[in-house]
Order: C-alpha cells, then sequence, then structure tokens
C-alpha cells in the first residue's frame, strides 16, 4: 500500500491534470456538460486530498508525535536550563481540537486552520502564515 504523503502527491498531480483541462475545455469553447463534469471531479479530488491530510495528522497523533516531541524538546530545555511549556498538549486542547470538523483543521493541504484564522486576531498576518 502507498504511503499517504504517495497517496497525496499522486492526487495533486491529477487536481493539476483536471485543472489543466478544465482551462483548455474553456478556451475551446467545450460543452457547458464537459465542463461542469471536470468541476465536480477536481472538487471530489480536492475533498479526497483534504481527507488525506487530515488522516495524516491523525495519524501522526497516534504514533505519539506529541510524546516524542516532548522528550526531545525536554532534554534541550535541560541542556540550556530553559523552562518550556506545551499548552497545545493540554488534554482540553486536545479534545477541543478533536471535535472541530474536518474543514476547520484542515483545507487543501494547509493545516491548522482554525488556529490560524484564530491567531489572526492577535497577530500579523506574516507572522500567522
Amino acid at each position: 500500500m502507498r504511503s499517504l504523503s504517495e497517496r497525496a502527491r499522486g492526487l495533486t498531480s491529477v487536481i493539476d491534470e483536471r485543472r489543466r483541462a478544465l482551462d483548455q475545455a474553456l478556451a475551446a469553447s467545450a460543452d457547458e456538460n464537459v465542463i461542469a463534469n471536470l468541476e465536480a471531479d477536481g472538487a471530489r479530488l480536492a475533498e479526497d486530498l483534504t481527507a488525506l491530510v487530515a488522516e495524516e495528522a491523525d495519524l501522526a497523533a497516534l504514533r505519539g508525535l506529541a510524546e516524542a516531541l516532548l522528550a526531545k524538546s525536554d532534554r534541550g530545555g535541560m541542556r540550556f536550563a530553559v523552562e518550556l511549556r506545551a499548552p497545545f498538549l493540554d488534554t482540553g486542547v486536545i479534545d477541543f481540537a478533536a471535535r472541530l470538523p474536518e474543514v476547520q483543521r484542515v483545507r487543501g493541504l494547509t493545516t491548522k486552520v482554525f488556529l490560524k484564522h484564530y491567531a489572526r486576531r492577535y497577530l500579523p498576518r506574516d507572522v500567522v502564515y
């Protein structure tokens, strides 16, 4: 079975192909049904790609990414006598994030959609993105 990143790259290339086909159809004044089918196909592919990114994020969490990062950052902090905090690993924050709809967590290849949207209230755009 192909990895999630391989599947995402494959979907991305298919989306690009569909976009080129749609552009060609529009340039050639193609039948409206052909254009509508290409647009619908592209939308389905984009949804599939979003689901793959969300699946990858879920798998990373299951693999203990948080624990691994904590262990490494803890060692680094101890080395330089720095006290580190990990507020996003609080169980309340994790539970809240888990209840967010997928569209507020991942949009295409963009992750942390809700967090970035919320941060824009307080931080300049170039800091958030």
